[in-house]
């Protein structure tokens, strides 16, 4: 598992964190819960990691790429299909999935987003449900690939001008996540609206959701979903949503039977995906 690496192997001095690390670990399949115990535990016995320095630098450096790399996009064939691509291996900046971020692993893997393999029978899907909808809600993920998902959302605005787009973040800090805050300070609120899911864990948990923000899920008529923890959230859930994500561990290689970083566009309406 993903997670068991990431708090026990760095720790294999500590026997009594190791104790109850596994204990955390043996709970049960909500990775959102459980990640949320585990990164208490770690603060307790270790010195918290400044996960906001690190989205800062992430967003700057990111801000950065993309300004050689946007030109790329915009003079592509299909601008949007060639954003959504990069968009896809932008999800490589996971602080959930991975200890550290290989920032040329990261750069490389933008440059050559242009020859990522995606399912064009869900893109297409993707396409019509845009050009029908009036509401669409974006789930975003991490900091850094967002200044893409950025980009895409403009470019799904230009494409489709009647469409009402919101872009839905974490509210509470939760590793490298974006909040709202950090939203905000991005100045994304002057792209579209911009809302908080109301939790502090990683994902998007219908049943842990207000009213008010479990409505926004129900009513839009199509739902973008970055990453693999609003997923793992969101399976099975029927609501029109398209997963976009990159495979990054071993349980996600399992459930699409790939390999690891391997690019995903799903659609949950399509088929029923089992966490």
């Amino acid at each position: 598992m993903c997670m068991a690496r990431k708090y026990l192997e760095p720790y294999q001095d500590n026997e009594e964190y190791l104790k109850k690390a596994a204990a955390i670990l043996s709970t049960g399949p909500d990775t959102a819960i459980i990640e949320n115990e585990l990164i208490e535990l770690r603060n307790k016995y270790y010195e918290p990691i400044d996960y906001q320095t690190l989205k800062n630098h992430f967003n700057k450096l990111m801000i950065k790429i993309f300004e050689t790399l946007k030109t790329s996009i915009d003079n592509a064939a299909d601008p949007l299909l060639a954003c959504l691509k990069m968009a896809l291996a932008a999800n490589y900046i996971d602080f959930s999935a991975f200890s550290s971020i290989d920032e040329s692993k990261l750069e490389n893997l933008l440059c050559e987003s242009n020859d990522l393999e995606i399912d064009m029978n869900n893109y297409n899907h993707l396409l019509d449900d845009l050009a029908e909808a009036q509401k669409l809600l974006y789930i975003s993920d991490n900091c850094g690939e967002i200044i893409i998902d950025a980009h895409l959302i403009e470019l799904i605005k230009q494409r489709f001008p009647d469409l009402e787009i919101t872009l839905m973040s974490r509210k509470e800090p939760y590793t490298n996540d974006i909040t709202y805050e950090d939203a905000m300070e991005l100045g994304l609120d002057k792209i579209c609206k911009v809302v908080d899911n109301g939790s502090k864990f990683s994902g998007t948990f219908l049943n842990r959701m207000s009213e008010e923000r479990k409505q926004l899920l129900l009513d839009a008529d199509v739902i973008i979903s970055k990453g693999q923890a609003n997923a793992e959230s969101l399976f099975g859930s029927k609501l029109n949503i398209y997963y976009v994500l990159l495979c990054k561990c071993d349980h996600f290689a399992k459930i699409f039977q790939t390999e690891k970083l391997t690019p995903k566009l799903e659609r949950e309406k399509d088929k029923t995906i089992t966490y």
